[in-house]
């Protein structure tokens, strides 16, 4: 009874695990690229209007102003949820801040970098050994999740510590700080702002 309660909550441990990657990739990836080709549509089509537009016509357009203030702002945003994937140092310090709220004793850090490709953004990825109760860890992974920019768990092994008495669990975390690369209409679009300031 006990090794089948134990493949039991293996495969119970699996199928959440693999519903968390899935997850995070079809509610972090895919979002994140299709609003860049929004955005990167949008910034075309304003363009395309901007030229069309004769010097009698050359007036402020309050429409195009406020869409490109909105495209600007998009813009500041996702820059902000790239700082995690381009300043190490600081991720650190915030994933340690993110266990120590909850309780959570972090080991060694083992980041690696991916470069972009086609498919995937740049990204840095981290493995976390993180040990604490099961609902702290719970938070933890959560917070990491959704509280550290483009970030997304890729794969997770939660196991008790040994001592039926205790109960703390360890977890092997592995997660992905994404770098999306702004397309260079939208990147023009923000360089031109800053350069008027």
């Amino acid at each position: 009874m006990s090794s089948r309660q134990t493949t039991r909550e293996r495969l119970t441990h699996f199928v959440i695990a693999l519903s968390v990657v899935a997850g995070g990739y079809l509610f972090l990836v895919e979002p994140q690229k299709r609003l860049f080709d929004e955005l990167e549509a949008q910034v075309q089509e304003l363009r395309t209007q901007a030229s069309e537009t004769t010097d009698e016509q050359a007036g402020p357009n309050l429409e195009i102003s406020d869409r490109v203030a909105q495209l600007r702002r998009l813009v500041h945003e996702i820059e902000r949820g790239n700082e995690p994937y381009l300043d190490a140092t600081r991720l650190y310090e915030d994933i340690t801040s993110l266990a120590d709220a909850r309780g959570i004793e972090l080991g060694p850090f083992s980041p690696k970098h991916r470069e972009a490709s086609q498919q995937e953004p740049a990204a840095l990825s981290l493995r976390l050994i993180a040990s604490g109760a099961y609902e702290e860890l719970t938070d933890f992974v959560s917070a990491l999740e959704f509280q550290a920019g483009f970030s997304r768990i890729v794969e997770i092994g939660v196991r008790p510590t040994g001592d039926r008495a205790d109960p703390t669990v360890r977890a092997t975390i592995q997660v992905e700080f994404l770098k999306f690369e702004l397309p260079e209409a939208l990147a023009s679009l923000v360089e031109g702002q800053d350069a008027k300031h």
